[in-house]
């Protein structure tokens, strides 16, 4: 059976994932200065620097507003980043955050951007970010009854101001003065790309020479303006769009145009879009650049998209969070074909996270010989705990392993760490037996994580069986 997940009992998973963080001191105005220059970085979206600015921030701020703020910035540089750590770490800063600065945390969409990075942690088998994941979900489902009566009032608002507005049509020519720019004002580009985008859709050979026109401007306040541009082009299929598209990716000096233009290149099936994006994988030497590249490419589908994937992937010098990308990507070129790959990189690696990325698409795809390979790897001693963890994870949810076959692998395991993960993995499962299973590792395992493991599932159950167990707990 499938526990529900009443909220009152997160509390226990999240003070299980707690950790604690040393607050340092510093002159403040230094730290302003800190979080100024952080911020601009982000702004350059260089957010490997702006996450080392934030740290230092955050270590020497004396004020609790301080520290608050340069911790959430640093979280958001580190899920800005990706990669299983960066965004181990960002959900573990954000959680503290919400613990250890609630009124900067007000501030912020902080609880917001943990859950959705708790999020991207669950995708990758992380097993308190499933749990916790389930919780909130559950939560929420409680609300979705109100939720849509909210709905229903805001659509019969929408119409009847809709209704209003065509009853009262503004004269063209006062309607134009409210779009007026005086001077340079700020927003003034915006309002004018606003337009060309309106005259795209009505006249594509007069708005095509001014968009190539916009692209060649140089000027540091035309930088926004020539990003929002390349997303105009991708409402163009001819050749011309694709010209520019490829010119702004190779020769923008701005490197955020130049990400913008590589991602609009996705949508056109055109060699010179894959020769232009094989040269980013292999020369260029900015990280964020070769990963867009890559997120673009895995979108298409062709023998030499696979090569190229999977040369990435093997390619111990570029950086982990491109190659962990790369192998998620690999299923979707070729299923069946990646599974030796696949293997073969775990086997050559020495990252456990990269391992865990491996064994994270393997244990995707569900069949008899990846189900044989994961449970060898959860066996296998040499390996780190949270590797096998993840092998584990994966295989107690291939519903053609049976609870008993689990909970044998689960009696053979050598490390307490590995079985309070294995208790949280199989809690997952739907199977009736699974209560039992359970109720016997609370009152047998001697290891006191284990055991609240098990309790954290007896708490989401309304078993009488798992009631009865609790308030006997409480009365010892």
């Amino acid at each position: 059976m499938r526990f529900p997940r009443p909220y009152r009992h997160l509390a226990l998973v999240i003070g299980v994932l707690a950790g604690s963080m040393a607050i340092a001191s510093s002159d403040t105005d230094t730290v302003a200065t800190l979080l100024h220059e952080g911020q601009a970085a982000l702004d350059r979206e260089q957010y490997a620097q702006a996450l080392e600015v934030f740290r230092e921030a955050y270590e020497g701020s004396r004020d609790s507003a301080g520290a608050g703020e340069a911790l959430y910035w640093q979280a958001f540089s580190l899920y800005r980043l990706g990669g299983t750590r960066n965004l181990r770490e960002a959900a573990e800063s954000l959680e503290h955050l919400l613990t250890a600065y609630q009124d900067v945390a007000k501030q912020y969409d902080v609880a917001q951007l943990a859950m959705r990075i708790r999020g991207r942690l669950a995708d990758r088998g992380d097993l308190a970010s499933i749990a916790l994941v389930e919780a909130k979900a559950h939560e929420l489902q409680q609300r979705v009854q109100l939720a849509k009566v909210e709905e229903q009032m805001q659509e019969r608002l929408t119409q009847r101001l809709r209704d209003r507005n065509l009853r009262l049509p503004e004269p063209v020519r006062e309607l134009a003065r409210v779009y007026e720019i005086p001077g340079e004002v700020e927003g003034g580009d915006d309002i004018r790309l606003a337009a060309l985008t309106a005259l795209a859709d009505l006249d594509d050979e007069r708005a095509l020479p001014i968009l190539a026109s916009v692209l060649e401007r140089r000027d540091e306040e035309s930088r926004r303006l020539r990003t929002m541009a390349v997303a105009v082009l991708t409402r163009y299929n001819d050749r011309l769009a694709v010209d520019l598209l490829l010119k702004a990716a190779r020769q923008d000096p701005d490197p955020a145009v130049r990400r913008s233009a590589v991602l609009s290149l996705g949508r056109y099936d055109d060699e010179r879009v894959l020769d232009l994006l094989e040269e980013i994988l292999t020369q260029s030497e900015d990280p964020q650049l070769r990963m867009r590249a890559l997120q673009t490419i895995s979108t298409k589908r062709s023998p030499r998209v696979r090569d190229i994937v999977r040369d990435i992937a093997r390619d111990e010098t570029s950086p982990l969070d491109l190659r962990e990308f790369a192998v998620q990507s690999m299923i979707h070129q070729d299923r069946e074909g990646s599974v030796e790959v696949l293997k073969d990189l775990f086997t050559r690696a020495s990252d456990p996270d990269f391992q865990s990325t491996c064994i994270m698409v393997i244990g995707s795809l569900r069949n008899r010989d990846t189900r044989d390979w994961l449970i060898a790897r959860v066996q296998d001693s040499s390996l780190p705990s949270r590797v096998r963890e993840v092998a584990f994870y994966w295989v107690a949810n291939d519903d053609d392993v049976r609870l008993d076959e689990l909970v044998r692998l689960y009696d053979q395991l050598d490390s307490v760490d590995l079985r309070r993960q294995a208790v949280l993995a199989i809690g997952q499962r739907d199977d009736d037996e699974v209560l039992d299973f359970i109720l016997r590792v609370a009152e047998e395992e001697e290891d006191l994580e284990i055991r609240r493991a098990a309790v954290f599932w007896l708490g989401m159950s309304d078993d009488d069986r798992a009631v009865d167990y609790l308030e006997k707990l409480l009365l010892e």
